[in-house]
């Protein structure tokens, strides 16, 4: 990505069917967006803020928030003619300004916050049963997208790879999912909609994004012997559980990405990544 490419920005946002679009005739509002995102088993959170919405904007919205309907927040984000997706979720609440021409709506949305607090799940496994089948179990009950879920390899409980007893699940899926993981050495999170598994300090095995001035970055530091801060221009392919590499002067080397702010204006204003990273560790066979 040169640095020119990093001003050709264009977004999307969807309510259920109601588009904004930057690229479309008419499609391009004043749009303020926030994203956070963590590799912490708790909703990702998001809000955008849309300003001079015309009467027919402003009527299907109200249509919306009076519907019984659970809306679906979608924002993509980007350069040039292809946005990505930054966050998807759940509409979570409203926030109206004063009325009048600088009149504005801001939305909050959470990525699969009904899920993790509203999901239950009971279920019981036998000795002998891989230690893999409860964890999909528990983590398609919550109806995510799949994710990195098909790329488990084994699991080990001490020196098992399959349970060494009965096992039995009653309650919320997220935290039985959460307890059932921390004795296995791994984590879970919700990025985009879709389940993330990884084992305790390790990166998905996916190629990551490399950062040097040349391609967004601003500034990188560390906060101590294995975390770094950057600032880097909006980068939709940095994103928590990836790997990254840094290039600067104070900073250099591979990192994986724990949290990512995500913000920008449409109307002036930079889009921005806040970014921490942590040294990856070494994936040792089990």
């Amino acid at each position: 990505m040169s640095t020119l490419d990093l001003f050709n920005r264009c977004y999307r946002v969807r309510f259920n069917d109601l588009v904004f679009d930057s690229r479309e005739p008419g499609g391009a509002l004043a749009v303020k967006f926030e994203v956070t995102k963590t590799l912490y088993s708790m909703a990702n959170t998001g809000s955008v803020t849309l300003t001079n919405l015309n009467e027919s904007h402003r009527t299907r919205l109200a249509a919306l928030r009076q519907s019984r309907r659970r809306i679906r927040v979608e924002l993509w984000a980007g350069y040039g003619n292809d946005p990505s997706l930054i966050f998807v979720g759940d509409l979570r609440g409203f926030e109206d300004s004063a009325e009048g021409v600088e009149a504005s709506t801001k939305v909050f949305g959470t990525d699969g916050g009904y899920k993790i607090t509203d999901t239950r799940f009971t279920r019981s496994y036998a000795e002998g049963v891989d230690i893999r089948v409860p964890v999909r179990d528990l983590a398609r009950s919550l109806s995510l997208g799949d994710g990195n879920l098909n790329e488990l390899g084994l699991l080990q409980l001490g020196n098992y790879t399959t349970l060494p007893r009965p096992k039995s699940f009653h309650g919320l899926a997220s935290k039985s999912l959460t307890e059932f993981l921390r004795g296995l050495g791994h984590t879970w999170s919700i990025q985009n909609g879709a389940i993330q598994i990884l084992r305790n300090g390790t990166a998905l095995a996916r190629t990551g994004v490399r950062l040097n001035k040349d391609t967004g970055l601003i500034e990188a530091h560390f906060v101590d012997r294995r975390t770094v801060r950057i600032l880097s221009f909006l980068i939709p392919e940095l994103a928590p559980g990836y790997r990254i590499t840094v290039d600067s002067q104070r900073v250099s080397g591979d990192f994986r990405v724990h949290s990512v702010k995500y913000s920008g204006d449409s109307w002036g204003g930079d889009w921005l990544c806040e970014t921490e990273c942590r040294i990856p560790r070494p994936l040792t066979p089990y």
